[in-house]
């Protein structure tokens, strides 16, 4: 597989940021920099790290293509009866079935311990990362979700497959763990989703770090940090990384290092994708889907306020391709009350400007 598509835009416009729906930054884009001051951010428990500025790449994504309507696979069917479709903007009543339908699902599959997305009663797409996923992939436009970072299937997985459920659509989501993907097979049953096995982009874009430097120093990580993982790398990272790695590198010879993201988008146009792979894989597991899925309308991004995610949220928000929707910072901003399990590590959903 070919290299991902990272181009440095010069020169590059610096990021738009309104104080009423952004954070306070000192973000800045020029010759195709990113330069970020991690302490302009708080961290999930609002303790504010030292100063450090990082600097990151501008980026480029693949041009959109729209999505054509194809037949729906077998794996999309399903054997458990929706709700009503959602029409217009989230109601309350449709937010209390939602709540009832998910809560209900986990206890009757008793995964409640491994759920990790709380859905609660009366919330908000902007105040919310359950619901806001739920409202976009409940739309009428969307029929296919990718997602990367399956887990057991108790948590987003089971979101957007209610989403799926009620709207007619199918969910395809990535493990990259043999273990997980058996369990969460077992925990989805009867929804129109399907577990499939990978890890990256393929040989080429299967390490970790994918289009940074696969090599673990406490310098690297320190760079690529969010406020969550600042102010500097521990040592147990090398050994996390090193876990990362070996697995990522298992799961791909025993599928003969399959390009998953390849397979899968060459046969479906998925219109939204949701990415929480592993702490290390967020840039590789993002540019290798990106590289065959180009008619992805809406991405979103958990953990940004880590490792996974930090680098990527910044170069999303200074692109001229993408805008924030929702996002755990804007909540902040905005003085939306919040508990850190709504927070998360913070998390992130853009969509494309067409």
């Amino acid at each position: 597989a070919p290299a991902p598509v990272v181009t440095p835009d010069t020169p590059a416009p610096a990021p738009v940021v309104t104080p009423s729906e952004k954070p306070a930054t000192s973000a800045a884009q020029g010759e195709g920099q990113i330069k970020v001051d991690v302490s302009s951010y708080l961290d999930t428990r609002g303790i504010r790290p030292p100063p450090f500025v990082q600097t990151f790449p501008s980026i480029t994504t693949p041009p959109y293509v729209v999505a054509k309507d194809s037949e729906k696979p077998d794996w999309c069917s399903s054997t458990i009866p929706g709700g009503s479709p959602r029409e217009g903007e989230l109601s309350q009543a449709k937010l209390d079935e939602v709540a009832t339908f998910i809560s209900t699902f986990i206890s009757d599959r008793d995964c409640s311990r491994d759920s990790q997305v709380a859905f609660a009663h009366g919330v908000k797409p902007e105040s919310s990362f359950a619901a806001a996923l739920y409202y976009l992939a409940s739309t009428a436009e969307i029929k296919y979700v990718l997602e990367v970072g399956t887990f057991r299937g108790c948590g987003s997985t089971l979101v957007l497959a209610k989403a799926a459920l009620d709207s007619g659509g199918c969910v395809a989501t990535l493990e990259a763990d043999p273990e997980y993907k058996r369990k969460a097979e077992k925990n989805l049953a009867g929804l129109p989703v399907s577990v499939f096995l990978g890890c990256g982009g393929g040989k080429e874009t299967s390490g970790p770090y994918g289009i940074v430097p696969s090599k673990a120093s406490d310098d690297l990580l320190k760079m690529t940090a969010g406020p969550d993982f600042q102010p500097s790398a521990p040592p147990e990272w090398k050994n996390w990384w090193n876990g990362e790695k070996d697995l990522c590198e298992k799961t791909q010879a025993s599928i003969h290092n399959k390009n998953v993201y390849e397979d899968l988008c060459k046969e479906y146009d998925f219109s939204m994708g949701l990415f929480d792979g592993g702490e290390f894989h967020g840039d590789g597991e993002f540019w290798g889907a990106m590289e065959f899925c180009h008619s992805m309308k809406y991405v979103g991004f958990d953990d940004v306020n880590a490792q996974k995610y930090w680098r990527l949220y910044h170069q999303m928000l200074a692109s001229e391709q993408w805008e924030e929707l929702y996002s755990s910072f804007k909540m902040k901003a905005a003085g939306t009350p919040s508990t850190d399990k709504e927070l998360r590590q913070g998390w992130a959903i853009f969509k494309r400007i067409l």
